[in-house]
């Protein structure tokens, strides 16, 4: 039986520690003969009666070995899956992945199965619908670094109670969508100096420190398809701004204004709650994204019988501004009851699609 023992300084297979790249001689001489394909980009090796290949450039060393958990129908892939073992730090890896997920790492921005670094060597987990496919065994890279996340800005006393409610709506969300979800874009709170960098909008507004506490706890990396982190109001789906991106989008509202030549009748439909006499009030602060030109925006400048914080829909084609919540925390408790009262409808796509992203085979092939 084959084995594969690894530890924060070494990699044994069947007893021999090897280092990458390897010689395929050297692989040949552990593991027996193999048979050879040449792809566009690499020469591949495989062990068809144990279940793994070896990737090589030029032919001569290995820069990556690839143990396959399930079948694949690449030429070049092994007849039968790995039947052997693998072990970090004496435990069954798979057992040691699920206990340690915090320890885990992206290789690249869409990376679901994410990779344990060691000391010399990397193992990246290819990760489908939950179920860890094949491992990837190979060196630390120039990339492949480590990093600790950077430290959140403290959040102020008085928004202790937002800050528990927004972890309970993240927690919310997680219950639908695993961490793994490749739209699972949660990123760490924002710093001090993301902060200082973007809470003033150029010839703008300053985010008010409401939003800047929320985003404390919870900011998010830009997706251009979806994201797991949105909002439902009036059926529809609103997707949570990056922190940084909170100027972009109002730039983008003020684009639309009308000035002195908009039209009486497209205001009639305004409620008291809201102050505004063009397309919108500059003081609407944007933080989640229709990607139709619809906004959730934070009112910092209610109308007369409006709250201060009161979050607007804001719709493009059709000039429909309607209060939603009365503040942000009214927003997430509304969205926590709703996600956890059955309404996970909207995240169809995210679990479908969001577990079947593995771009990382394609380098090899």
């Amino acid at each position: 039986m084959t084995q594969f023992s690894l530890s924060q300084n070494q990699l044994l297979i069947n007893g021999t520690e090897i280092d990458f790249p390897v010689e395929v001689e050297k692989l040949k001489q552990i593991l027996g003969p193999c048979r050879h394909t040449l792809t566009e980009y690499n020469q591949v090796y495989t062990w068809d009666d144990i279940g793994v290949t070896a990737y090589s450039e030029q032919g001569v060393a290995a820069h990556a070995i690839q143990i396959e958990l399930t079948k694949k129908d690449y030429a070049f892939s092994p007849t039968q899956t790995f039947a052997g073992t693998v072990t970090l730090h004496g435990e069954d890896i798979i057992a040691y992945r699920t206990a340690h997920k915090s320890q885990l790492v992206r290789s690249f921005k869409a990376d679901t199965g994410k990779s344990f670094l060691l000391d010399r060597h990397k193992v990246w987990f290819d990760l489908k619908n939950g179920v860890v496919e094949s491992l990837e065994l190979s060196g630390i890279g120039p990339d492949d670094k480590p990093t600790m996340p950077p430290e959140p800005a403290p959040v102020d006393e008085k928004y202790k109670p937002l800050e528990s409610q927004t972890k309970q709506w993240i927690a919310a969300v997680t219950r639908i969508v695993s961490p793994d979800n490749r739209f699972y874009n949660l990123t760490h709170g924002i710093t001090k100096e993301a902060i200082a960098d973007h809470s003033q909008i150029e010839d703008g507004p300053a985010i008010p420190d409401e939003l800047v506490n929320f985003y404390k706890v919870c900011n998010v990396d830009y997706d251009p398809v979806t994201s797991a982190f949105s909002f439902l109001a009036n059926d529809f789906e609103y997707y949570l701004i990056p922190f940084d991106e909170i100027a972009r989008a109002w730039e983008s509202i003020q684009d639309l204004q009308f000035g002195d030549g908009v039209e009486a009748s497209l205001l009639e439909g305004y409620s008291k709650r809201i102050k505004t006499d063009d397309y919108a009030n500059p003081r609407w602060i944007p933080f989640a994204d229709g990607f139709n030109g619809d906004y959730l925006v934070f009112d910092t400048d209610p109308g007369a019988e409006g709250t201060y914080g009161q979050i607007i829909e804001l719709q493009n084609e059709s000039w429909s501004r309607d209060v939603v919540a009365d503040s942000l925390m009214d927003l997430l408790k509304g969205d926590i009851a709703l996600l956890d009262g059955g309404g996970a409808g909207r995240f169809d796509f995210v679990l479908k699609n969001g577990t079947r992203w593995a771009p990382h085979i394609n380098n090899f092939i």
